[in-house]
């Protein structure tokens, strides 16, 4: 049974180790991409004493092995593409059983490139056991399938004591134990704790076991592993949102804000919206759309839904937000849609989060397949290790801002738009109702009406799995877009406090994020906002953006809406740069919102070390 230890190496030299000198039968460094050969056992060194308590333990728990070192010089700087060199070494130069790994990387950019270095080692028969990160966030490759992750855990003390997981990032969470351990200075001793050493009792556990097998399997060692826990806990498996089905011909009702981003951004849809609709009563029917956005080369009138010719050629109903509507009307515009839906075999989207009764009779009515209603709840999420996040290795970019209706969501199209039609691969997380529409990768409708229903700790890990699994689709950027204001303007009533939106910078931890502001925010409350969102998460702010419209009103209640003239929001755009020193662009100028993707360039392109 032959282990190989990747780590910072082996003071050889320390008493500790005179009785087992001859088990370290072949020694490596790795340094610059390269790995050669240690000739003399007593060339063996280590940079910092982690190794060496490594090898102790090893050599305490497994006194039946062989053990191959492979000293990694930079470890402190250690990453996906250093690991990946060592084990395809390994792969080809080194015949052994099982690799101890006491080391995470948390952010990885190419996290499947990884994965497969570990696939061909696992095909091989050799198994790798690697430990979690010790700040308690997933790290690679412990996290993947084919290797055996471990943590620890405080509930036990004794290293004896664990428990195992299954269908999980964790395989086995351990006692908590400090262990009196030879340092790389000279015969001294240090005290060690963490996961670092936890995962070696393990390693040494199943190298004993299966000393006498000549070949063993990884379902093996985990059945053994689970034989000795204190409890094994089964994770079920979290259930799938639905698939978007295919749209061709679509109508929208009713003419709301939701429905204005399908308009103005037709051209990135791969369906065609043939009909508007609204209600009699609206005072929109009849009304060019064109005109209501101040769109040129829009044409189409708003029609009556009362009025509409259910057989005329189109395939699908998306129908978003009812509540105000039908609060004015006093009908029951769900009900008679999806009654009509149901008789002339159309489908559906829904963006409004609808009552467990109009649940029951829409699924009544209609096929699943012809409905697309999103709704997260419990049911999406893991029951097991969710305090364990990702961090991301890809860069995400957020988009924020100080209030509602501000634009958010059209500036993640435009720069959705820009970035694809500069050949980038983008990534894109959105809460708007309508982000599947966009085939945008994940959504999580935060907003009004939201559809997500799950308590603080669950939408944190929601959210950060969303924008995980958007990373593992190995895009170039990722866009979030959070919801209304960031910061709070007032105190006193709960609807002003934006706590999904805290806990969404939270989860997505982006690198880098653009605030969209108002005309009349005050300068105080942008900088506030500003520095509220670099003191919880470490973005750099990428520069702001004025949503070029003046509203009257509250942040409750809006009921005024009017554009700003040119020369006006050249004031504005100066005041911002004077008082707040930071990039300023304008919502609408497409000049100006070139620049800003230019920057946004740049500053994916610094280095990060700068």
């Amino acid at each position: 049974m032959t282990i190989v230890i990747i780590d910072t190496g082996l003071n050889i030299k320390h008493e500790y180790f005179m009785e087992y000198r001859d088990r370290f039968v072949d020694n490596y460094v790795y340094s610059k991409q390269e790995v050669y050969k240690i000739e003399s056992l007593n060339d063996l060194y280590d940079t910092c004493g982690h190794g060496t308590a490594v090898n102790a333990l090893l050599c305490k728990y497994s006194i039946h092995t062989d053990i191959v070192n492979i000293i990694v010089k930079d470890y402190e700087e250690f990453c996906s593409d250093d690991l990946q060199t060592i084990l395809k070494y390994i792969n080809k130069n080194i015949k052994c059983n099982l690799i101890q790994l006491s080391c995470g990387i948390c952010e990885c950019y190419d996290i499947n490139a990884l994965y497969l270095c570990c696939k061909d080692l696992f095909n091989r028969g050799v198994y790798i056991i690697s430990a979690l990160d010790n700040t308690g966030c997933i790290s690679y490759p412990a996290a993947f399938d084919i290797v055996l992750g471990i943590d620890f855990d405080n509930i036990y003390s004794r290293i004896e004591e664990y428990d195992y997981y299954e269908n999980s990032e964790v395989n086995i969470r351990g006692g908590y134990t400090k262990y009196h351990l030879p340092s790389y200075k000279d015969n001294t001793y240090e005290y060690c704790d963490g996961t670092s050493f936890l995962s070696v009792y393990f390693t040494a556990l199943i190298a004993e076991e299966f000393l006498r097998y000549d070949k063993f399997s990884f379902m093996q060692i985990c059945n053994f592993l689970k034989v000795k826990s204190r409890n094994i806990y089964r994770d079920k498996k979290a259930k799938n949102e639905n698939e978007l089905f295919s749209i061709k011909r679509a109508i929208v009702f009713p003419f709301n804000k939701e429905v204005h981003s399908l308009l103005r951004y037709k051209c990135m849809l791969d369906f065609e919206i043939v009909k508007v609709l609204d209600s009699k009563y609206s005072g929109n029917v009849n009304r060019s759309i064109g005109e209501i956005l101040n769109i040129d080369t829009e044409n189409m009138l708003i029609e009556s839904v009362e009025s509409l010719d259910w057989n005329y050629n189109f395939d699908t109903v998306i129908l978003g937000h009812l509540e105000k509507i039908e609060q004015i009307t006093k009908k029951n515009y769900f009900e008679r849609i999806i009654k009509k839906c149901s008789a002339y075999k159309k489908q559906i989207y829904i963006m409004d989060n609808i009552s467990r009764k109009e649940r029951q009779l829409l699924f009544q009515l209609m096929p699943k397949r012809q409905i697309y209603n999103y709704c997260i709840n419990k049911a999406h999420i893991k029951k097991y290790n969710k305090d364990k996040l990702f961090r991301f290795g890809r860069p995400v970019l957020a988009i924020l801002g100080t209030s509602r209706r501000q634009g958010k969501f059209t500036l993640q199209l435009e720069l959705r738009k820009r970035f694809i039609e500069s050949g980038y691969q983008v990534g894109q997380l959105g809460t708007e109702p309508t982000s599947k529409l966009f085939h945008f990768d994940k959504m999580a409708p935060i907003g009004y009406n939201a559809s997500v229903h799950l308590d603080s700790d669950d939408l944190v890990y929601y959210l950060n799995s969303s924008v995980h699994e958007i990373e593992m689709m190995e895009p170039d950027i990722i866009i979030v877009g959070n919801q209304s204001q960031t910061l709070n303007s007032f105190w006193g009533n709960q609807k002003m406090y934006p706590y999904e939106q805290f806990l969404f910078l939270l989860a997505t931890n982006p690198d880098a994020y653009i605030l969209c502001v108002n005309v009349d925010d005050p300068v105080d409350y942008v900088s506030r906002t500003i520095n509220y969102i670099e003191s919880i998460t470490c973005a750099k702010n990428v520069g702001l953006v004025i949503f070029p419209v003046c509203k009257k009103g509250n942040d409750i209640v809006v009921y005024n809406e009017n554009k700003i003239e040119d020369i006006e929001l050249l004031k504005y755009k100066k005041n911002f740069e004077k008082c707040l020193e930071k990039n300023i662009y304008i919502l609408g100028n497409d000049q100006s919102i070139d620049e800003l993707y230019e920057h946004c360039i740049e500053v994916f392109s610094e280095d990060p070390n700068n």
